[in-house]
């Protein structure tokens, strides 16, 4: 009997991380009193605790034997243990999974997660991995620290969208969700929607980084973070149903956008999902609206060919193609070479040549038929283009 008790002596250290495992695992444990003063650690009964999680990811571990894995998390533990025992906080360090380290922290104060900040850099020289930490809330009650515990592993999830080699207090995110409700609403009523219907493809983008950068400052956690790009996805989606824009053609028959939002891991790569989902708007409204403008001046030349004689003005064709003067102007002169009013009277002159070198119309009489109610206006025109006068011209033809 001498002999277990003497072998049970020697190993509370593992019987105490045994009881601080069922604790963190919300486990029921009985007579805890007892325990803890068998265990000689009663001192940390009714004493404020925080629980911190440092852990390494799991894709580090992809490329790795089993040997090599068990070695790396040895040395991990190691490493922690040693720090946070160099630290002014009475701690236990739990070696809790394969690539995970629990510390719980006993009385600690607001310093603890700059104190965190130092173990942390010092483990991640130490290691040459990437780390993260998180940190939980304090309580007092030890069947809280599975509270704690699963407090500190939600802040650590963070690290996907923040980056890692940094403490996530889960103090200091957005657990109420309050931020992204402010984000959800605001997006309904933001006007990236309004410049994807006029095709203002660098106000989109601009738009974009204006979303991305409030969601940055928000803090939300991943999982909100999607759902609030999942909605301007949706969003952006039914705009360019409403629009009459086919999706199918945007983005293919297949497209994954929403099921690749969901293995997102980062910020940057939430940033360049988002970009490529809008680059691909823009450019395909580029090209509808390039190919809409074509047919459109088309449209307009031939209406112009054949009804040139008419009183036209440019702001009486733009009332009848539904656009302003200012943009049917651009437009005519990207798709032409030409401004309106120059293409409008070389057509004009053009007919004129025609009737003043096979009729025997007056002056007067070819202006009026092309368009021109003063002569003398339609003679300087005339000029213009032909570099002669229409009675020169008519007598050069003869």
């Amino acid at each position: 009997m001498k002999d277990l008790r003497d072998q049970l002596a020697k190993n509370k250290a593992a019987l105490v991380e045994k009881l601080l495992l069922d604790l963190l695992n919300g486990n029921a444990v009985t007579n805890i009193d007892a325990q803890l003063d068998f265990l000689g650690i009663s001192g940390i009964n009714n004493r404020d605790f925080q629980v911190a999680v440092i852990e390494i990811p799991e894709n580090q571990l992809l490329e790795m034997n089993e040997e090599e894995k068990y070695l790396l998390n040895l040395h991990l533990y190691q490493q922690v243990q040693r720090l946070a025992n160099a630290s002014a906080y009475r701690n236990f360090v739990v070696n809790h999974h394969r690539n995970q380290v629990v510390l719980i922290f006993i009385e600690p104060d607001h310093n603890l997660p700059l104190r965190l900040e130092e173990i942390l850099s010092q483990a991640h020289l130490a290691l040459k991995y990437s780390l993260a930490c998180g940190l939980g809330r304090p309580y007092r009650d030890l069947a809280d620290l599975a509270v704690s515990y699963r407090e500190a592993c939600s802040a650590l999830q963070y690290r996907y969208l923040y980056g890692m080699n940094q403490v996530f207090f889960i103090n200091d995110l957005n657990p109420d969700g309050q931020s992204y409700h402010k984000i959800l609403n605001a997006l309904h009523r933001h006007p990236i929607f309004d410049n994807i219907k006029i095709g203002a493809a660098s106000a989109i983008e601009e738009d974009l980084e204006r979303i991305i950068h409030q969601i940055c400052l928000a803090k939300l956690n991943p999982e909100l973070t999607k759902m609030v790009a999942s909605n301007l996805i949706l969003l952006t989606l039914a705009t360019l149903n409403e629009l009459g824009y086919n999706a199918g053609e945007i983005f293919g028959a297949n497209d994954t956008t929403l099921v690749d939002l969901e293995q997102v891991e980062s910020l940057d790569e939430l940033k360049r999902l988002l970009h490529s989902f809008f680059t691909r708007i823009n450019n395909h409204i580029r090209r509808k609206r390039a190919s809409l403008n074509h047919r459109l001046v088309e449209e307009i030349r031939r209406y112009l060919d054949e009804n040139f004689a008419a009183d036209i003005t440019l702001s009486a064709m733009a009332n009848r193609y539904h656009i302003s003067p200012s943009y049917l102007s651009l437009l005519f002169t990207e798709q032409t070479g030409k401004n309106f009013i120059d293409y409008l009277t070389e057509r004009r002159i053009k007919k004129a040549k025609e009737l003043l070198k096979h009729t025997g119309l007056k002056i007067y009489e070819v202006a009026n038929a092309v368009g021109y109610k003063d002569s003398f206006y339609f003679s300087n025109c005339f000029k213009k283009v032909a570099g002669m006068s229409p009675s020169e011209y008519r007598e050069n033809t003869k």
